[in-house]
């Protein structure tokens, strides 16, 4: 059984909170939701009903479907440490925060967290070694449930083009340049991105889900709290085989999360993450301020 005030503070719920206090109230949902035997059916679950979607409405029958799965072990990424079920929750729970703050409509919403609930679907625990090879893997893996639940073909690109714009090396920069109606934006992208992402380009709405997306995506990793981020980088260093020094972790920080735009009110956290690993750099190294 849910609590009954989970709905009412974030991440479901803006409030008049500080960014860190908020922050601590996301940890400790994600921490009551991974503790339960089918924590993404009802996360997702949660999330419908914040959003006031249907019973038989095909996203819910679709979302459900797959969580379903997921909680059962499928594409679920049960080898790997980081990316896998507890990280599509976490995410699925952000996208509900970042979309509040982007002022999406209720169907805006659903959509977002459809998507966040299967962006990492199948994921195998490796990088991409070809452009969207895992993103790719996560629309073709969930399409055929959006099919069967009778999902509308538009609605499905939406799905698509949003699982897509997570990949980190372009996907999320071109959703920022379709954000900002940057008409340069198809020019400064590799031409396979003109092709899957195009919806992005065409619909302003689609791109600014896109942002709320992405920036969910990595907000657990470098936007909530210090001990949050931690273990979230112990989850990657055990993921992939190596550790991860402060540099590092500043340099994700300054190269690709920059300035939140949708969730900048959660910048004064990915502030205090960034001190957090400056303070841990060698006395003697140079400190990028």
């Amino acid at each position: 059984m849910i609590p009954a005030d989970i709905l009412h503070r974030p991440p479901f719920q803006q409030t008049d909170d500080d960014a860190l206090s908020a922050a601590a109230s996301m940890v400790e949902c994600f921490d009551y939701f991974a503790a339960l035997l089918s924590p993404l059916n009802a996360a997702f679950s949660a999330a419908m009903d914040a959003c006031h979607v249907q019973h038989d409405d095909p996203l819910r029958v679709a979302g459900l479907a797959l969580a379903a799965d997921i909680d059962g072990g499928i594409g679920a990424g049960r080898d790997n440490a980081y990316h896998n079920s507890r990280h599509f929750c976490e995410v699925l729970l952000s996208t509900v925060a970042v979309a509040a703050l982007a002022g999406l409509t209720q169907r805006e919403k659903a959509l977002v967290h459809l998507a966040a609930l299967v962006h990492d679907f199948h994921h195998d625990g490796q990088a991409n070694d070809t452009p969207y090879r895992l993103e790719k893997l996560a629309v073709e893996k969930t399409r055929p449930y959006l099919q069967r639940a009778g999902m509308s073909p538009p609605e499905q690109e939406i799905v698509s083009s949003l699982i897509l714009a997570t990949e980190i090396d372009t996907g999320v920069m071109f959703a920022r340049h379709c954000h900002a109606e940057n008409d340069a934006a198809l020019r400064l992208m590799p031409p396979n991105v003109q092709t899957e992402l195009a919806l992005l380009e065409q619909d302003p709405r689609v791109a600014l889900q896109a942002m709320v997306l992405s920036e969910a995506d990595i907000l657990p990793s470098v936007g909530l709290t210090i001990p949050h981020a931690d273990i979230v980088s112990t989850r990657l260093e055990e993921e992939w085989g190596k550790a991860l020094s402060p540099q590092s972790k500043i340099d994700f920080i300054d190269h690709f999360v920059d300035e939140l735009k949708v969730a900048a009110f959660f910048m004064p956290n990915v502030y205090a993450i960034r001190q957090h690993l400056l303070a841990k750099l060698p006395v003697t190294a140079e400190r990028k301020q």
